[in-house]
């Protein structure tokens, strides 16, 4: 809804900086990637509803722990040059 005002996920005017993009990238390339594997056949029978369970609730996971990480590597750097 923000977005549709023209203001960012934090109210400011038309920026779109680095790091919003790092952690986009941060949290997506594992969480896709979990998913897709969780996609990958197994001996365990899987209803289809089931499989979209399991594969969103693995990506959704995969893709906190990216951010989780994005987020200290930030912090660490951060502190590091300062």
């Amino acid at each position: 809804m923000l977005r549709l005002l023209g203001q960012g996920w934090d109210g400011r005017e038309g920026e779109d900086t680095g790091a919003r993009r790092l952690f986009a990238f941060a949290g997506l390339t594992p969480g896709i990637f979990a998913a897709a594997v969780s996609l990958t056949p197994s001996l365990m029978p899987r209803t289809a509803l089931f499989q979209g369970v399991v594969a969103g609730l693995a990506g959704g996971a995969a893709y906190c722990v990216g951010l989780l990480v994005a987020h200290v590597a930030h912090q660490y750097v951060a502190l590091a040059i300062v």
